[in-house]
């Protein structure tokens, strides 16, 4: 949707994205027309548009359906410069009857019928972000998939003037030579890591998909999951091709480490239907590697939630979060029980040591708070808010008479009293009874 600015007189309200005012769309509509409208949750008209208010359309918003600039000015000081955003977040957080609790007592917005209207406004704009949000991943996902259809076609018809266009005798002079050479192993290790083969995955597939697409897919493929059967991807290569394989893994072998070689030297672990296999030696190296069981759910859950030691400075959680996703991309290979809880409870145990800070409150735990009550399963949307606020608290400087005063401010704003351990918001430690939405 692009960005479109207008001004709805009177009052003025300035519409960030959306389309123009009714005013400005022409000829009148018929009252059944407009009842339609007002009922249709999609409805564009920009008035209505809550979602897409600055603070300054907010205001003129809340001019427009309370008219008593006494209770309106009660309004903006006591939220101070929110937008349409935050005030749907404020407005759909709890269930009605606390909603219109909370804008009498904090608000004095005293008469029920503007409360409800402004809680059904705040109801309708969520159901169309929730619905353009959809629409914007369901554009995305079409887009990469045609994409995908396109280059497989173009691969498969092998036609001269395709963009993927490389006839097979080419292969016979690929340099292999040049293949990523495994790593050598840790000091004291007996067996290359997860983390060092997840490392060389990259490698591997960069250096074959130019050459064999369907080889380089199935090589990361096998690193992912070393269960995964290449009976058919092997059949379904052209005879130059399975030569090319055969060639990648004799330069596989030769430039493994000792303890690669020893693996591989039985015929079954290095060779498929007879021949060297390229493919064949990565699914007995990710075997060997990857292997999942409870003994290493165990360890794994042990380094996660004991050895790892919480985050304690604001400007670390970043770079903690970003190292922690790559760890995880891994570990959810090795591990035998639902990632999810794996995931969930490492994400807990970083944050242990910041979560319940009181300088913390606003800038980390309530936002993520709010994402847990409105989006209870949905994992997705609380790491991408978490690693949101670590990029800004990686600006943070500890002052803690201001840090103080922005979190007694920021408690009055929402009419959090001090001392009252019923503060009514979500708390962080959120569990989730789906865990494959947490993967």
């Amino acid at each position: 949707m692009s960005s479109v600015s207008s001004t709805i007189s009177p009052p003025s309200v300035t519409v960030l994205h959306g389309s123009e005012d009714r005013g400005k769309t022409g000829a009148a509509t018929s009252p059944i027309a407009q009842r339609a409208r007002r009922m249709n949750p999609l409805y564009q008209g920009a008035e209505n548009q809550v979602e897409h208010f600055d603070a300054r359309g907010l205001t003129s918003y809340f001019e427009k359906i309370i008219r008593d600039p006494d209770v309106v000015a009660s309004i903006t000081t006591a939220l101070g410069e929110i937008d349409g955003h935050e005030w749907i977040d404020l407005m759909t957080m709890f269930d009605e009857e606390r909603t219109l609790a909370m804008l009498e007592d904090d608000l004095l917005v005293a008469k029920k019928l503007t409360g409800t209207r402004l809680i059904a406004d705040a109801r309708r704009a969520r159901v169309r972000v929730e619905v353009e949000e959809k629409q914007k991943y369901d554009d995305l996902w079409r887009e990469q998939e045609q994409s995908r259809m396109k280059r497989d076609q173009e691969v498969r018809t092998k036609e001269p003037g395709s963009t993927y266009y490389e006839p097979d005798d080419t292969l016979a002079t690929v340099k292999v030579s040049e293949l990523p050479e495994l790593p050598r192993m840790e000091e004291g290790a007996h067996m290359l890591t997860p983390m060092q083969l997840e490392r060389v995955k990259v490698a591997l597939s960069t250096f074959i998909s130019p050459h064999v697409k369907e080889v380089a897919e199935m090589s990361v493929g096998l690193i992912n999951n070393y269960e995964l059967d290449i009976t058919e991807c092997i059949n379904g290569l052209t005879a130059q091709q399975r030569t090319f394989e055969a060639r990648l893994g004799a330069q596989l072998y030769a430039d493994a480490p000792t303890c690669v070689q020893d693996l591989l030297l039985e015929d079954d672990k290095r060779t498929f239907q007879g021949a060297e296999s390229f493919l064949q030696m990565i699914k007995s190296l990710s075997t060997r590697v990857n292997f999942r069981s409870e003994e290493r759910t165990k360890a794994l859950l042990k380094e996660y939630t004991v050895d790892n030691k919480p985050c304690t400075d604001p400007k670390a959680l970043l770079g903690m979060v970003e190292e922690f996703k790559i760890q995880h991309g891994v570990s959810a290979r090795l591990c035998s029980m639902e990632c999810g809880l794996l995931y969930r409870s490492a994400i807990d145990h970083i944050l242990s040591g910041l979560k319940d800070r009181t300088d913390m409150q606003s800038k980390l735990t309530i936002p993520l708070s709010l994402i847990e009550e409105l989006y209870p399963r949905n994992q997705q949307m609380y790491m991408d808010k978490l690693e949101e606020k670590a990029r800004d608290l990686t600006l943070w400087k500890n002052t803690d008479t201001s840090d103080e005063e922005d979190d007694q401010s920021f408690d009055a704003e929402v009419g959090i009293e001090h001392g009252s351990s019923d503060d009514g918001w979500p708390t962080s430690d959120g569990t989730y009874s789906q865990s494959e939405d947490l993967s």
